[in-house]
This record gives structure tokens, sequence and C-alpha cells, in this order.
């Protein structure tokens, strides 16, 4: 009798890669898992009694392919969190603009994190700056009495009014106001 249908049959952890070699030679002649199963399922059909039971055989391959399963989604489970958790300390501040940059390793995590905060003072000096009106001579010229008027109205006498502008004309001329 097979001694593989026996529910208390489990490798220790020490055996579990000691089959490794031998089966990766055995994967790495088929083209893909069913065929790998198929040798599989067959071996066990030929050489052992296995199939002679077949309720005993179903329950036997459904334990192990539960088992390997919870396994998988666990290690996936735990994957799919150490990555949302890298990502989430890694996302930089959200920016008006969007932008490519290769994520850091871990260690490199601390410089990348003054770069970001120096990037973000950067950005709000300049916005800061921007904000603030530049006051310069000759800039702020709006007190004078021409301030608001098109300039076929101003003053002709006024500082800076255009002198070729002849009274009398009957057609307007473009002095490059508007």
């Amino acid at each position: 009798f097979c001694t593989l249908l026996e529910p208390q049959y489990t490798p220790m952890s020490s055996d579990e890669g000691r089959f490794d070699g031998i089966l990766l030679g055995v994967a790495q002649q088929h083209q893909g898992i069913d065929p790998l199963l198929e040798t599989f399922f067959s071996f066990m059909y030929r050489k052992t009694d296995f199939f002679t039971k077949p309720d005993l055989a179903k329950q036997a391959i459904d334990r192990h392919v539960a088992k390997y399963v919870t396994l998988a989604q666990e290690r996936q489970k735990k994957a799919d969190a150490e990555a949302a958790k890298r990502a989430a300390s890694a996302a930089p501040p959200p920016a008006s603009k969007s932008r490519v940059e290769e994520l850091p390793d871990e260690e490199d995590e601390a410089a990348y994190q003054a770069k970001l905060n120096a990037e973000k003072q950067a950005r709000e000096a300049k916005l800061a700056a921007e904000r603030k009106p530049v006051i310069a001579q000759g800039h702020f010229n709006h007190m004078s009495e021409n301030f608001g008027r098109p300039p076929e109205h101003a003053d002709p006498h006024a500082a800076g009014s255009p002198s070729h502008h002849r009274q009398g004309s009957s057609s307007p001329q473009h002095h490059g106001y508007y």
C-alpha cells in the first residue's frame, strides 16, 4: 500500500528542499505545469497503488493543494503589504506637475527625503517671491494724470506723451499702446 495516502505524512522543514535538484531537472524537461503533473500522476498510477482508492487519493491531493494555495496567498498578502508600506513612505508630496523619478533604495531613504524637503522649500520660496510685488524706480507711474486714459485723450504736454500727435488730424494715429 502507498504510504503517501496516510494523512500524517508531512515532510520536516529540513527535508523540504531535499529533492529540489531532481524535481527541477524533471520540470526543465517539460513544457509547462500540465505536462509535469501528467508525468507525476502517470508515475503514481504505474508504479504505486496511489489510485487504487480514488477517494483517498483525491483527499490527499486536495489537502496538499489547499496547503500550498494558502501558503501562496499568505506570501502574496505579505508582499503586497510590504510594497504598500514602501510606496507610502517613499511617495513624494503631491505636485502640480507629474514627473518620473527612480525610487530610492531603503538605505538612501533619508537622503531622498531631504532632497524632497529641499525641493518643496524651494518651490514654496519661489511662490512666495512671485506673490511679492516688485517695486523698482519708474515701474509704478500709475499716479500720473494720464493713468487709465487712452493715448488719444492724454495730455500732449505730459511727460511721456507722444510729441508727434497732431491736433486737428482727421485720422486717428496708432501709437502702439494697444
